[in-house]
């Protein structure tokens, strides 16, 4: 294989695994509001955009997803924090889940932000 080969093979590659990402478990999130409820607590609600910046409650940070885990980093004091995100669900949306603790959240996905 020549190296124009390879680096044509590796561009695929690359391509192909970041259209991956784009189809993966955050996709619906981008442009919409997600709100978290966990029991005996104030509602959490996330905005997330597709530059990889949300919001959480009005403060900032960054976001990613890492095997099927969403996880956050918040600008203000640089903490991540990745939790699961049940997979096939589209704004109108609410289920049930568990978070990264075991604890039980009830999750609503709405339509814009």
């Amino acid at each position: 294989m020549t190296s124009r080969t390879a680096w044509l093979a590796s561009l695929i590659v690359t391509l192909v695994a970041s259209s991956t990402f784009a189809a993966g478990v955050a996709e619906p999130l981008i442009g919409n509001t997600l709100t978290v409820q966990r029991s005996n607590e104030a509602p959490v609600v996330l905005t997330f955009a597709a530059d990889g910046t949300y919001t959480r409650n009005g403060a900032a940070g960054k976001w990613e997803e890492k095997d099927g885990l969403i996880c956050m980093t918040a600008d203000a004091d640089g903490e991540t924090h990745c939790e699961p995100l049940d997979g096939g669900h589209a704004p109108g949306d609410t289920w049930q889940q568990q978070s990264a603790d075991g604890s039980g959240v009830t999750m609503t996905l709405s339509a814009g932000q």
